[in-house]
């Protein structure tokens, strides 16, 4: 079965660097050019749970004998499994070859470049035009195909599966609980001054907060937690700039807005912060926006 039609199956059931990964942030547009059709694309599974921090490529899309405690269900945390599809494209706003990544749903352009490859027969014979309106729910997509033309790059050539495969498996790194953790690092005093006052003034909020309806998990902890909690807090992988960065990107935050809205300097100086602190920070920040609008 072709690529496309794996692709369509999924739309009927559904109604490392990240720097080689397309990304169009909210309200913006870029122009790209398909390298390969999208039947020649690849179909790779990924696991997710914003709440426990989980976003990774499945060790079985390499070799399906790899073990993976997110597929076999011992991982203790209920996580989704979902395809992602994925094809070599040149953009030519970061002149590089990148991976175009993306489910198949509403909010994103998977169904239109379908049909547009459909129309034309191809869809590497011009470049396209993606536009992305809204944030999170609210993302919608428009493509605007442009005038048939000749690519004048030779140099930009689409990923090997294997390539895009290395790509994907470091910019989404799996990992399971009975990894070795690094110690903490001692807290900056920085960053120590911050943390008294903003539990304070957000304590109580965060205790009623309910739960996300996409995810169907509670977006943070309540301040209070458990001792099983705060044991497994100790536990978890320490906070990391590109992890950071991560978070942002997937809700659309902007970078330095965040920092200012939060009074920090630099992603670095928010290191010695829990991930669930910073994960609270992004929960207070979206809500905030959404008050403004």
């Amino acid at each position: 079965m072709g690529l496309i039609s794996q692709i369509k199956a999924d739309v009927a059931k559904s109604g490392a660097n990240k720097g080689k990964i397309l990304y169009i942030r909210a309200d913006s547009k870029i122009r790209i050019r398909f390298l390969q059709e999208l039947d020649d694309g690849y179909s790779f599974v990924f696991h997710d749970n914003f709440n426990e921090g989980i976003n990774c490529f499945c060790p079985r899309n390499i070799d399906e004998d790899n073990e993976c405690v997110y597929c076999d269900e011992t991982a203790g945390v209920q996580v989704r499994t979902r395809n992602l599809y994925a094809w070599s494209i040149y953009n030519y706003d970061t002149k590089q070859v990148e991976i175009a990544l993306w489910a198949v749903n509403q909010f994103t352009p998977v169904n239109q470049l379908i049909s547009m490859s459909e129309a034309y027969g191809t869809i590497i014979d011009r470049d396209y035009v993606i536009t992305r309106t809204g944030k999170q729910m609210e993302t919608a997509y428009a493509v605007i195909p442009q005038d048939k033309e000749k690519f004048r790059n030779p140099k930009a050539k689409p990923f090997s599966q294997s390539a895009m495969m290395k790509i994907l498996s470091e910019a989404f790194k799996y990992s399971d609980d009975d990894e070795e953790e690094e110690e903490e690092k001692p807290k900056k005093a920085k960053v120590s001054e911050k943390l008294p006052k903003a539990k304070k003034e957000k304590e109580k909020k965060y205790a009623e907060m309910p739960e996300d309806e996409d995810e169907g998990v509670p977006w943070v902890d309540k301040p209070k937690a458990s001792k099983e909690k705060k044991a497994a807090a100790k536990k978890e992988s320490p906070v990391t700039e590109d992890w950071i960065e991560d978070q942002l990107d997937e809700n659309d935050i902007d970078e330095d807005d965040f920092l200012e809205y939060n009074e920090y300097e630099s992603l670095e100086d928010m290191l010695e912060l829990s991930k669930s602190e910073i994960k609270n920070l992004i929960k207070e920040y979206l809500d905030e926006e959404d008050e403004d609008e």
